[in-house]
């Protein structure tokens, strides 16, 4: 699992920077015929990107203030954000 995790890991990273260069893959270019395409793809990535991280984690938690919190979520969540701001 932890290999197919940093395989698709290594996938979203790559679709990422190609997009940030204004080269966003050709095979990817079929979502943008479907009606908020682009909003269900970072759904789809990010999704299943912390599905596969907490899978090889073993759904592994760590709570803040009490509350439980699967650590490969928080760790997308992390990453995500940084690479949101970046954008700015």
């Amino acid at each position: 699992m932890r290999l197919f995790a940093s395989l698709f890991s290594a996938f979203v990273v790559f679709v990422v920077v190609q997009a940030d260069r204004g080269q966003f893959p050709s095979f990817l270019s079929w979502y943008r015929k479907i009606p908020y395409g682009d909003t269900f793809g970072h759904f789809f990535l990010i999704g299943l990107l912390a599905f596969l991280i907490n899978l090889s984690l073993r759904n592994q938690t760590l709570r803040i203030r009490g509350i439980p919190f699967l650590k490969g979520s928080v760790f997308v969540l992390i990453v995500v954000v940084l690479e949101e701001l970046s954008q700015i």
